[in-house]
């Protein structure tokens, strides 16, 4: 009976390690659970950071782009009224061009 008596208690022994065992990688996993949790907390604050950045440059990028193509239009604009006005004066020059032909034109006839 001693014997089935020692058995038991080694067995009741093995248990309680178990149960120790157990104990510690449940520690173990709710530390690691909670470590994995701060990190995704992390994360979720490094993609907000990141969408409030982007958004940021979005609008910054948005408003030199703005700038730069009204800069563009204002330029195109100041360019083809400069092509009106020599185009203005090439019709001029060449009106009076004209006339100095038609005055030369008759000049030759007279002397004829």
């Amino acid at each position: 009976m001693d014997d089935v008596l020692r058995e038991i208690l080694n067995e009741l022994r093995e248990l309680r390690q178990g149960q120790n065992e157990l104990r510690q990688g449940q520690q173990a996993q709710a530390q690691e659970l909670k470590e994995l949790r701060q990190g995704q907390h992390k994360l979720r604050q490094g993609q907000e950071k990141i969408a409030k950045d982007l958004s940021k440059l979005a609008a910054h990028v948005e408003g030199e782009i703005t700038d730069k193509i009204r800069g563009l239009y204002d330029a195109r604009g100041l360019m083809l009224e400069s092509l009106a006005r020599i185009e203005e004066r090439q019709n001029r020059q060449d009106e009076r061009l004209d006339r100095h032909w038609q005055e030369i034109l008759v000049l030759k006839n007279k002397r004829r």
